[in-house]
């Protein structure tokens, strides 16, 4: 595992040494790819990473949607009584983010809350890293089966 980490940080330091205007595309393409790869699982070597990377993106997006684009009209669906330390809807937070990781059928969004453009649009780009992350976390375990 030393040597793939070292490989990939002096493939990082290679590719920095060989921008130039003719390859730019190249270059950011591979460093893009590379960074991913970086920060979602440590270049396929730890799948403790491709899962917190998972459940961040889940939980920036699911923050994102629910805060941030739904619209004013959307039900208040958590209230803490601090009489009796009761927290209400926090079993509709639980499945609206669990939902989250649901990456199969986009029928039953957020349960009839209707998203505008740019919640579709977030929901679909959270979709995309989620998948992403799932996938990454199951790349790293083709290591131990070598």
């Amino acid at each position: 595992m030393q040597y793939r980490e070292k490989e990939m940080l002096s493939y990082s330091k290679e590719l920095n040494a060989q921008i130039s205007y003719d390859n730019i595309g190249t270059w950011l393409t591979d460093k893009s790819v590379l960074f991913l790869n970086t920060i979602s699982n440590k270049n396929g070597l730890s799948w403790l990473r491709g899962i917190i990377f998972t459940i961040s993106c889940a939980i920036i997006f699911f923050w994102v949607i629910n805060f941030l684009v739904i619209e004013n009209n959307y039900p208040r669906f958590f209230v803490l009584d601090l009489k009796t330390f009761h927290f209400e809807g926090i079993g509709e937070i639980w499945k609206r983010f669990l939902n989250m990781f649901y990456l199969i059928d986009f029928k039953e969004k957020f349960q009839g809350t209707e998203l505008n453009a740019i919640g579709e649009t977030v929901f679909f780009a959270s979709k995309i890293f989620i998948s992403y992350g799932i996938y990454q976390t199951i790349v790293t375990f083709r290591k131990f089966s070598k």
